[in-house]
């Protein structure tokens, strides 16, 4: 449809993520799935979760197209934060993402 949900997804997504970094003793970053490659900034989340295009960074549909709009993507909390402070300093995404 129009509207992508993400919520329920996104909050279990962000639950797990915590627990990983709680179970290393560490907190909870934007980080968290990119880890110190700052030039993956683009894989802000696990590839298990068939979520993202991975060379944009995008959320996508079940059929690998860009989700138009994505409702309650504040649920990925912090996770999302290192990409979308890449899309609004290069100015995206309505730039050559």
């Amino acid at each position: 449809g129009p509207i992508h949900v993400v919520g329920w997804q996104a909050a279990r997504i962000y639950e797990r993520a915590e627990r990983e970094a709680r179970e290393k003793g560490r907190k909870l970053e934007s980080t968290h799935y990119v880890g110190s490659n700052m030039t993956m900034w683009k894989a802000w989340l696990p590839q298990d979760d068939k979520l993202l295009n991975y060379s944009t960074g995008f959320i996508v549909n079940l059929d690998g197209t860009p989700s138009a709009q994505v409702h309650q993507h504040d649920r990925f909390g912090v996770l999302q934060s290192l990409w979308l402070g890449h899309m609004m300093n290069d100015g995206g995404p309505y730039n050559n993402y």
